[in-house]
């Protein structure tokens, strides 16, 4: 077979070995090295909008704001070195029902930039499929690869030689899952929550769950709505698209990393159009791999324990949301949080009442950072609200204008507007849910004056696609957070692994889920303590550092899909 292989155009290097096979007894599975000439000559398929992004860094790319007029420079600290983004620079590569496959970037080199770690997932995907629709008629299906690797290059001995061992190694821990279930749940809110869009009274969601063929697990959740009152994805939309193609297409390849799934969910335009599917999948995948190579998510992402937690444990710093109130109400909530420990504060503002809410909150804590989230509910005709938040020393604002409502002679355009009233303002302007879709980013990035954003994996698309935002962001000079969806300790413990990154510097809306709701699903409890989230605790020390607590869980289950082999 090593013959076959190195025949197809791509192919630099090959290694063939058995593995077992519960049908067949033992199966080939391959191992192949990309030509780098290859991924020159192949059109790479963009994981996100970050490839589109990635045009800016050209001669055409916007020139920056000086930095004297950046407004957000209380936030932007001495940058560190830029540190690793993930485990490595993975890739996908695509497969047969019946011969998963794989593939991936050197196993001891850190991320590369976005756009080549990006194109060299695509092509070694590609170089995937060549190597499928050569062998295909050439071999019976006992003898093709039960899974195909492609690597950007070989582990190689210390004389030069394919260090074979490394590679059997390598598949040792791949990832082959068995078994998706799809949880979904209903969870009431202690206490109904008032936004500038409406108020909640309960959240749905989905707790994706997979199980590998060891019988270890890995836990995402689908953060949608159930309707599109806040960003266009719903739902019903995303389970479809997990139970039709994401977990066949994870049941049916394997992976070597957990990035590798990125390329292989955006390699399927029907599953890049719902991000928040993907987004709910992979991570699971990467909780999984965690516990298969027996290290922490925030280590696999690349980030530090800064709170200098002994073990594999890590401290994140976490802030904490208050709905709309009267000025005494808010008071009273900030000075419930500020208690508790909380470092960040953020208020919920709208036209009207918002300014005097948060002069209040300004004069009972002069010190406490206080950030505000308007939900688009501004427009510039309340330019006199929006002075007087302005006036109120907030780190920043989330998403003050609305879409839809547009003066006359404004540009139609939302990041336009953004970018002008910025201008106006000396508060940042922060992006979250105009980002609807991956795509919205390069429009976003194309205006250097809006220098603030909100993160939130699922929107990205997962893991992956966020640590490849977040590199381009520190490149940029771009100040993020980790943001928060009223989530279970799934999701939460995901945002503040990503929070230990050297680049995020404000503390993220990853606060206890106790502020939300009666009990959480997972176990141990995700808490904040003194306004620290500690991730995983003695006995969680891998992956996301939870698992399932099944009796709450049956509790708020609406219903439950498996999807098997």
């Amino acid at each position: 077979m090593r013959g076959q292989l190195l025949r197809v155009p791509g192919v630099a290097d090959a290694h063939v070995f058995g593995a077992p096979d519960a049908v067949w007894g033992r199966r080939p599975v391959a191992f192949v090295e990309r030509d780098p000439a290859f991924g020159a000559l192949a059109p790479a398929a963009a994981s996100s909008a970050l490839a589109d992004a990635a045009t800016l860094d050209g001669p055409s790319r916007p020139s920056a704001a000086p930095a004297a007029s950046r407004p957000s420079a209380a936030l932007r600290p001495p940058r560190p070195p830029a540190a690793s983004r993930s485990a490595s620079a993975a890739s996908s590569a695509s497969a047969d029902a019946a011969a998963p496959s794989s593939s991936h970037s050197s196993a001891l080199a850190p991320a590369a930039p976005t756009a080549p770690a990006a194109a060299s997932r695509a092509a070694n995907r590609q170089l995937a499929v060549a190597v499928r629709e050569h062998l295909g008629p050439r071999l019976s299906k006992l003898y093709r690869p039960k899974h195909l690797c492609v690597l950007d290059e070989f582990p190689r001995t210390g004389i030069g030689k394919v260090d074979r061992a490394a590679l059997e190694r390598r598949y040792d821990e791949r990832i082959e899952v068995e078994r998706v279930v799809l949880h979904r749940i209903k969870m009431p809110f202690s206490t109904p929550f008032r936004t500038p869009k409406g108020t909640l009274a309960e959240r749905e969601s989905v707790i994706v769950e997979v199980v590998d063929h060891a019988g270890r697990t890995g836990l995402g959740e689908c953060v949608a709505f159930s309707t599109d009152w806040y960003l266009p994805e719903t739902l019903d939309q995303d389970v479809r698209a997990l139970r039709d193609i994401l977990a066949p297409m994870v049941l049916t390849e394997a992976f070597l990393h957990p990035s590798e799934a990125s390329a292989a969910f955006f390699s399927d335009p029907r599953a890049a159009a719902l991000p928040m599917a993907c987004g709910a999948l992979e991570p699971a995948l990467w909780d999984l791999y965690g516990k298969i190579v027996k290290r922490p998510l925030w280590q696999l992402v690349g980030g530090t324990a800064r709170g200098g937690v002994a073990g594999g444990s890590a401290s994140v710093p976490a802030g904490a949301v208050v709905g709309l109130g009267s000025p005494s109400e808010t008071v009273a909530a900030v000075r419930r949080c500020a208690e508790a420990g909380y470092r960040r504060v953020k208020l919920k503002v709208a036209p009207g009442a918002a300014p005097a809410a948060v002069r209040a909150v300004r004069a009972a804590f002069p010190q406490l950072m206080i950030t505000l989230d308007a939900n688009q509910s501004f427009t510039e005709r309340d330019m006199d609200d929006l002075r007087a938040l302005d006036a109120c020393g907030a780190a920043w604002i989330e998403e003050p204008l609305d879409p839809r409502r547009v003066p006359q002679g404004a540009s139609g355009d939302l990041f336009s507007r953004l970018a002008k009233l910025q201008g106006a303002l000396c508060t940042p302007v922060c992006l979250d849910e105009s980002i609807a879709r991956p795509r919205d980013l390069a429009r976003a990035l194309a205006h250097p004056e809006l220098r603030c954003y909100a993160v939130k994996a699922a929107k990205f698309g997962g893991v992956q696609p966020t640590l490849d935002f977040l590199s381009m962001a520190e490149e940029r000079g771009i100040d993020v957070w980790m943001g928060g969806m009223y989530d279970t300790g799934v999701s939460k413990r995901l945002h503040a692994a990503l929070g230990t990154l050297p680049h995020v510097k404000a503390a993220g809306d990853i606060g206890s889920t106790a502020r939300y709701f009666a009990q959480d699903i997972t176990d141990p409890p995700y808490t904040a303590d003194r306004g620290f989230v500690t991730l995983n605790r003695a006995g969680h020390e891998h992956g996301l550092g939870c698992d399932l607590n099944r009796a709450v869980l049956a509790r708020v289950l609406v219903d439950r899909i498996v999807i098997e082999r």
